[in-house]
């Protein structure tokens, strides 16, 4: 199971009772969920009028149904439904939301609270919310990008990495604005007083002061050059890649498990398309690429941890000793019928 970005929990929104989709009551599920929303449950095959027992599915169903009065949001729904993703809602010790790649599952943390707490938390709703249009937003980027170790070096993928998970973030807060739009103004509200919610106010002040830039991209690209001044945000993504490409290094079969490609601008600015198939970053990779404010390792720590991973990288390791010199590991240990031959098959 790979753990993505993690998002951050905020200030309440309105009430559960404001996000009930149909019916008169918070546990009546007799309404006619779009057909994504019931993919992503595994409803599809139930009635139309068959009611839901499980009150996880009621709150995820409600939240859902929110989401998908926004555009944005909307369209991410029907897109995971449609490659046949679905939703769950675990118990997750270190991250708001996880993806199964292998089972195409969206697992949602639900921070040990029963659903009926759920449904009356407002705090833990609106993490809820936000994590899983980040989530969505994920199962997007994994469609048309997927893993970038098979194709790019450490270096490379800490920066990708990087751009995803801002990416993400940007359209947590496009949908909560689109969702403001819709009358539901204590979603936004919700968005400014959480740990993302500088990238919230720069958006706003930019349509304020320039009404076409909400359409143009250039209100989007400003919250995502936000979402870099906060050195924390950028070392809790470089923490968990490189966590990420640890798993990957101890679980390959061969010595070097990543790619030697080097991104391009182009390759970057694909990864801020909108379902309208526009870039808000368009024109912008270039100095992505070239800018240390978007490619620097600044922390101590995570420059550690990659050159630990770039060594390993590196080392030809027998017997648990690491050496420079692969021919000189030979050497040291010849091959014996029980004694590392699949690590030094190839010398």
């Amino acid at each position: 199971m790979r753990l993505t970005r993690t998002t951050s929990g905020s200030k309440p929104y309105k009430t559960p009772k404001q996000y009930i989709f149909s019916g008169e009551r918070d546990d009546d599920f007799t309404a006619n969920p779009s057909t994504s929303i019931k993919k992503l449950m595994r409803l599809a095959n139930e009635a139309d009028d068959a009611p839901c027992d499980n009150l996880y599915d009621i709150f995820l169903a409600q939240t859902l149904n929110l989401i998908s009065l926004s555009p944005t949001g909307r369209a991410l729904i029907r897109e995971a439904a449609d490659q046949n993703w679905s939703l769950a809602m675990v118990c997750l010790s270190e991250s708001d939301f996880s993806i199964d790649i292998a089972a195409k599952q969206i697992e949602l943390d639900h921070h040990g609270l029963r659903p009926e707490g759920l449904m009356r938390s407002a705090y833990f709703g609106s993490m809820a919310l936000i994590s899983l249009i980040s989530a969505l937003r994920d199962v997007w980027h994994e469609k048309r990008h997927g893993d970038f170790n098979a194709l790019f070096s450490p270096e490379a993928i800490l920066m990708l990495e990087r751009v995803r998970a801002a990416d993400c973030d940007v359209l947590s807060m496009l949908t909560a604005w689109e969702l403001r739009c819709e009358g539901y103004t204590d979603i936004w509200r919700h968005m400014l007083g959480s740990e993302n919610g500088d990238l919230a106010v720069v958006y706003a002040n930019h349509i304020e002061y320039d009404p076409a830039s909400q359409f143009n991209g250039k209100a989007l690209k400003a919250s995502f050059m936000q979402w870099y001044s906060a050195h924390e945000r950028i070392n809790e993504c470089d923490h968990i890649t490189l966590e990420y490409l640890d798993d990957v290094l101890q679980n390959a079969d061969v010595k070097n498990p990543f790619g030697r490609k080097i991104p391009t601008h182009i390759g970057i600015e694909l990864l801020s398309c909108l379902p309208d198939k526009s870039a808000y970053l368009q024109g912008f990779g270039g100095e992505i690429l070239m800018d240390p404010k978007y490619s620097g390792l600044s922390d101590p720590v995570n420059q550690a941890h990659l050159m630990h991973i770039l060594y390993d990288l590196e080392a030809t390791v027998v017997n648990n000793v690491p050496f420079r010199d692969a021919k000189l590991a030979a050497k040291i240990f010849p091959l014996e019928r029980d004694q590392d031959s699949d690590i030094l098959a190839d010398l």
